[in-house]
């Protein structure tokens, strides 16, 4: 628990170094996830993908809109992976 708090600190210090830092947004993304706080991570991700769609941790994104049972938009981000 520590380390992850450090880590959050670490990504929101480098998020707010460079706002377009799409690694510090899915690493946050990852880490909202695993705290189960879906809608934050979908919010990175978003925001993530908004900079650089390439880059962007479109998987996570999936697997949290369908932990929010919002099954439309998890198919539409799994097709696109495909």
């Amino acid at each position: 628990p520590q380390k992850s708090v450090e880590k959050e600190k670490t990504l929101k210090l480098a998020l707010r170094l460079d706002g377009k830092n799409v690694e510090a947004l899915n690493q946050l993304g990852k880490l909202a996830y695993e705290k189960t706080n879906y809608k934050e991570a979908i919010n990175h991700f978003q925001t993530a993908q908004g900079i650089n769609a390439e880059t962007a941790d479109r998987f996570y994104l999936g697997m949290s809109f369908l932990q929010l049972d919002k099954f439309k938009e998890a198919k539409q981000i799994f097709a696109e992976l495909s």
